[in-house]
C-alpha cells in the first residue's frame, strides 16, 4: 500500500460531550502511541474549503477512526465523513474504518455492507479498548476477506427489487381493485403486497391451489405483458384468504415469497455445514437481505412514486412461537386499520411535498464555455414541463435570488469548469451550503470527466450525473428523473455504499435462472415453428443499457420477434419464457437465422440502481461491477452448471467492442478445467488490444473478435453466429 501522510483519520461530533472524550482521552493516547494523527478542527489550514479539505485528510490517513454517538449519528458532517470514509475502503479495498462506539448499540447501526463488516469497539468505563483499538489500527484487512456474503445478499436485493417489485407496485392499486374478489370484499384486503420471508428460506409456503394450514389460494390477478431486457414476461400475483380463527371473519391479501432466498439455501446445502451452522449462516443472510430491503421499501422517493406502503416485510420463522398465520394476520389488521381511519390519496396529501414553495423547478449554472450545453438541457426540460429560471450566469453569487426561488440547483461541470478557480470556489461554497442544511437539493452533472484528476472527491456523496462519450440524450433524462423526484435526506442508509453487487447477481442468476431454463432447453428448441440456432444467445452490453426488444433495422440486418417459447415452469407457477427472433441478413437479405435470445437481466439491474439513485451505485462503478459479474458468472458455469453451460453463448459488446464468449472449455481435458479462470483472465486482457483469436489455445478458450465499427446487439449476435460457424 501507498505510504500515507497520516496513520489515523478522526471523526467525531462537534458538541461539548464528543469534544471532551477526543481531546481529554482519545487523543493523548493516540499520540502515546506515536500514531499522527488528523482532527479536521484542528488540521484543516485555515481559510481552506472544508469539503476537499476533509476528503484529502481521509485519503492521507491509513485508517479513519469513527466515534460514533447518538450526536454523531444525526450530524451532516459526520456522515459525509463517513461517507468518504467507506468509499476510500472500498476503492483501496481495504478496511480502512475502524468504529468507536459510545453509548451506540451496534445492533441498532445500519447493516449495509461495509458498515456492518467494519471492526468496532465498545467504549467502557476500563481502558481495554484501548488495546483491541491498538490491535485494529495496525492490522490490514482486505475487504474481499469479509464481504462476500453481504454482497450477495445486497445483490439479492437488488435483483428482486428492479425484477418484480418495481415493475408491479406501481401498478398494484389496479391489480386488485380490478380482481372480483376486492370489488365484494374491499374492506377485508388490503392494497399491500406481503412478501413472506422464512429464517430457513425453504418456500412454498403459499399453495398454487388449495390450501396449506389456514392460509388458502382463491384467484390470481395479472400484470399485462411487459418487456423486460428484451423479454416478454407476464406478472402474476396470486390471491389468497385468511380467516380469523376467534371470530371467523376472513380477509384477503397478496403475498409472494422472493425467489431469490433460494440462493442462500442452495449455497448453505453445497457447503455441506452441520445443522447449527447452517442456520446461524442463514439467519445472517436474511437479515441482511431484509435490512436492505427494509431500506428501499423506506426510502421516500419510492413511497412518492408508489403512493404509499406498497410492499411489507412479514418474517416468519416454521416451529417459532408465532404461527405464520397468526404475524400475517397481525400486519393485515394494521395495514387495514391505517388505510380505512385515513383514506390517504398519497399523491395530493402533502406528505412528501416541499416545506417551502419554489417559483421555479430548476436554475442551470453553467461556465461561460458551457452555455451551449445549457441552452440544450434546458430546452429538454421545458419539453417536459419543468419550468427553468430565466436571468441564468456563469456567476452564481449574483444570482442568488434566483437560486434561492428554485427547487433545484443543476450545476453543469465540464474540465474547462473544474479548472477555472472562481467557478469552482462558487460551486464548492454552494454544496457546503447544501451540507449544512441537510439536504440534496443539487444536481451535479459532469459534462466531460478530467481523465488526470477524475470526478471530484467531493461528489460522491451526492446524487451526480456523467454524460458519458457517445451519451447523446441519455443524461437528460436522467436529470428530468432525478428533478422529478424529492429531495433525498442526507443519511448513512441511503447513501453508504453498501458492498459489492456482483457477485450475488451472478451467483443469484445462475442458481434461481440458469439453472431452471437449462434443464430441459433441447425440448424448448424442438418447440420452435422454424429451424432454430442450438445455442441461448445471452447480451452483456457493457453500457448496461437494455432495450425492450431485440428488435431492429439497419443496412447490416433485420432482427424481428417471430414467437415466445416456454422454458421452464416453476413450482410456483412462475413461467419462464423467451423470445424467439429471426434475423435476416446478407446481401440482397438473402441469409435468415432464428435464434432464443434475451438480455441478461443482472446487467439491466445494474443501469436500473442507477436510474433510481437510491442504490449507492454511480455510473463508473456500473461499468466495473458489469465486467466484474461477467467474469464471475465465467468462473461459475462449470461447477454450477456442469455440461449445461455448452448451451450458453454470451455476447459481450459496447457499441465499438465486441467480445463474444463461446463456453467451448469443457471439451479440455477434465484435469485442465481448474486452469480456466487463469486462461480467462489473460484471454479479456488480449482481447482488449488484440484481434481475431485469441492465442494458440483457441480450442480451449472463448473465441475473441474485436470490431472498430459501431456493433448493434443484432451484429453482435450475426457476428457470433458466423464464428460459431468457424470453429
Amino acid at each position: 500500500m501507498e505510504d500515507k501522510k497520516y496513520d489515523v483519520f478522526v471523526v467525531h461530533c462537534n458538541n461539548s460531550d464528543d469534544n471532551n472524550f477526543v481531546q481529554n482521552n482519545l487523543m493523548p493516547w493516540l499520540k502515546q502511541q506515536n500514531l499522527k494523527t488528523f482532527l479536521s478542527d484542528e488540521d484543516l489550514l485555515p481559510g481552506s474549503e472544508i469539503l476537499p479539505g476533509i476528503t484529502r485528510g481521509i485519503h492521507q490517513s491509513r485508517k479513519t477512526l469513527i466515534l460514533l454517538t447518538e450526536e454523531s449519528l444525526k450530524s451532516q458532517w459526520c456522515t459525509f465523513e463517513i461517507i468518504v470514509a467507506f468509499e476510500k475502503a472500498q476503492r483501496e479495498n481495504q478496511m480502512s474504518v475502524i468504529l468507536l462506539l459510545k453509548g451506540v448499540d451496534k445492533e441498532k447501526l445500519p447493516k449495509n455492507g461495509v458498515l456492518q463488516a467494519a471492526p468496532s469497539i465498545e467504549v467502557l468505563e476500563s481502558d481495554t479498548w484501548k488495546d483491541t483499538l491498538g490491535k485494529y489500527i495496525r492490522e490490514e484487512i482486505s475487504i474481499p476477506m469479509i464481504l462476500q456474503n453481504g454482497n450477495v445478499a445486497h445483490g439479492l436485493v437488488w435483483s428482486h427489487f428492479t425484477g418484480l417489485l418495481d415493475p408491479i407496485l406501481p401498478h398494484l392499486d389496479e391489480m386488485i381493485q380490478e380482481t372480483d374478489v376486492y370489488k365484494s370484499n374491499g374492506s377485508c384486503f388490503p392494497i399491500v403486497l406481503y412478501e413472506l420471508i422464512p429464517e430457513d428460506c425453504r418456500l412454498g409456503l403459499l399453495p398454487s391451489k388449495g390450501s396449506n394450514g389456514n392460509i388458502t389460494y382463491v384467484a390470481s390477478t395479472k400484470l399485462k405483458i411487459t418487456n423486460r431486457a428484451g423479454n416478454e414476461r407476464e406478472y402474476e400475483l396470486r390471491i389468497f384468504s385468511l380467516k380469523d380463527q376467534n371470530d371467523g371473519k376472513e380477509y384477503f391479501f397478496i403475498a409472494d415469497q422472493p425467489f431469490v432466498l433460494n440462493t442462500f439455501r442452495h449455497v448453505e446445502d453445497d457447503n455441506g455445514e452441520d445443522e447449527e451452522t447452517t442456520q446461524r449462516n442463514l439467519n445472517l443472510n436474511v437479515a441482511r437481505f431484509c435490512y436492505t430491503m427494509q431500506m428501499i421499501l423506506d426510502h421516500p422517493e419510492m413511497k412518492r412514486q408508489w403512493k404509499g406502503n406498497r410492499a411489507r416485510l412479514v418474517q416468519y420463522c416454521d416451529g417459532g412461537k408465532e404461527s405464520v398465520e397468526d404475524i400475517l394476520l397481525k400486519a393485515i389488521k394494521e395495514d387495514l386499520a391505517i388505510y380505512n381511519r385515513e383514506k390517504i390519496d398519497w399523491f395530493n396529501s402533502g406528505l412528501y411535498r416541499e416545506e417551502q414553495s419554489y417559483d421555479y423547478d430548476a436554475y442551470i449554472c453553467a461556465f461561460k464555455e458551457d452555455i451551449e450545453e445549457e441552452k440544450k438541457i434546458t430546452e429538454f426540460l421545458e419539453r417536459h414541463d419543468v419550468s427553468v429560471a430565466e436571468g441564468r450566469s456563469a456567476n452564481m453569487l449574483g444570482n442568488t435570488h434566483l437560486i434561492g426561488k428554485s427547487r433545484w440547483l443543476i450545476f453543469l461541470l465540464s474540465k474547462a469548469a473544474m479548472h477555472d478557480p472562481e467557478f469552482t470556489l462558487e460551486w464548492l461554497g454552494t454544496l457546503q451550503e447544501v451540507l449544512n442544511k441537510g439536504h440534496t437539493l443539487v444536481v451535479p452533472v459532469i459534462l466531460e470527466e478530467d481523465r488526470e484528476y477524475g470526478i471530484p472527491e467531493v461528489l460522491r456523496w451526492v446524487t451526480y450525473i456523467q454524460k458519458m462519450e457517445g451519451d447523446q440524450d441519455n443524461y437528460m433524462q436522467r436529470i428530468l428523473k432525478t428533478i422529478q423526484g424529492g429531495p433525498v435526506p442526507m443519511d448513512i442508509k441511503s447513501y453508504l455504499p453498501a458492498g459489492n453487487v456482483a457477485y450475488g447477481l451472478a451467483l443469484g442468476y445462475v442458481k434461481n435462472y440458469l439453472n431452471l431454463i437449462l434443464q430441459d432447453l433441447n425440448s424448448a428448441f424442438n418447440k420452435c415453428s422454424e429451424p432454430c440456432q442450438r445455442h441461448f444467445y445471452i447480451l452483456l452490453p457493457r453500457s448496461c443499457k437494455c432495450k425492450n426488444t431485440l428488435e431492429e433495422e439497419n443496412d447490416h440486418c433485420i432482427v424481428t420477434k417471430h414467437d415466445t417459447i416456454l422454458l421452464y415452469t416453476a413450482p410456483n407457477g412462475r413461467k419462464y419464457s423467451c423470445d424467439m427472433y429471426k434475423l435476416v441478413s446478407g446481401q440482397g437479405r438473402n441469409k435468415i437465422d432464428y435464434i432464443l435470445g434475451l438480455y441478461a437481466a443482472p446487467v439491466l439491474c445494474l443501469y436500473q440502481m442507477i436510474m433510481i439513485h437510491i442504490g449507492g451505485l454511480k455510473e463508473e462503478e456500473m461499468y466495473k461491477q458489469r465486467q466484474e459479474f461477467s467474469t464471475i458468472l465465467y468462473g461459475m458455469l462449470h461447477t454450477q452448471l456442469g455440461d449445461k453451460a455448452n448451451l450458453c453463448r454470451f455476447v459481450e459488446f459496447d457499441g465499438t467492442r465486441l467480445f463474444y464468449t463461446t463456453i467451448v472449455y469443457y471439451s479440455m481435458p477434465l484435469g485442465n478445467r481448474e486452469k480456466w479462470e487463469e486462461y480467462a483472465h489473460v484471454i479479456m486482457i488480449t482481447t482488449t488490444f488484440g484481434t481475431g483469436v485469441a492465442d494458440g489455445r483457441a480450442k480451449w478458450s472463448p473465441v475473441a473478435h474485436w470490431s472498430h465499427s459501431k456493433m448493434t446487439a443484432g451484429q453482435a449476435i450475426l457476428d457470433a453466429i458466423k464464428r460459431e460457424g468457424q470453429n
